[in-house]
């Protein structure tokens, strides 16, 4: 019986994380063909952090009202809306990591932007001459991949506690 719950759960919420990737991956590939950077957007981070809130509300409960018959503690929340997080975060990031592979200028454009933003808060001293020369060397696609996903599931640890608090429904 418990098997059956944890194969329906992770059937029903990989499918719809990977949706939740897939809008992502949709979303960025617009704004990259459209010229718009996907670097250091804030307008696109926005973007990425509004569907991930609705995607993890709209998915914990459709699984809550479907699955659960609308009973759903505030721990299974959590872990759903994390779980959905997470598959959504690892797809986009295969996703980023393939794009900065292929496009290496993205790398260059993010690489630029870190240096700039050293230059201005260390000026011309010798620290920032040093963290130019580890950003050269650390920031790959592979890197920046992983810190998207880390990025996200942080994102979505905030969000969830506030989501699964919403959407938690006890027996009566």
């Amino acid at each position: 019986m418990e098997n059956t719950k944890r194969n329906i759960f992770l059937q029903k919420n990989t499918l719809f994380g990977l949706c939740i990737g897939l809008s992502f991956i949709v979303i960025s590939y617009l704004y990259y063909k459209t010229g718009r950077d996907i670097t250091t957007n804030p307008r696109f981070n926005n973007l990425l952090m509004l569907l991930s809130i609705a995607g993890a509300f709209i998915g914990t409960r459709k699984y809550r009202e479907e699955v659960l018959a609308g009973k759903l503690s505030y721990g299974y929340a959590l872990g759903c809306c994390l779980y959905l997080i997470g598959v959504a975060a690892v797809s986009y990031s295969v996703y980023l990591y393939f794009l900065y592979s292929a496009h290496p200028e993205l790398v260059k454009s993010y690489v630029t932007t870190l240096e700039a933003a050293f230059q201005e808060i260390y000026g011309q001293n010798n620290p920032a001459a040093n963290l130019n020369n580890l950003l050269q060397t650390l920031i790959t696609p592979l890197f920046l991949a992983l810190a998207n996903i880390f990025s996200q599931l942080l994102t979505g640890i905030i969000f969830s506690l506030f989501l699964a608090g919403l959407l938690r429904k006890e027996k009566k």
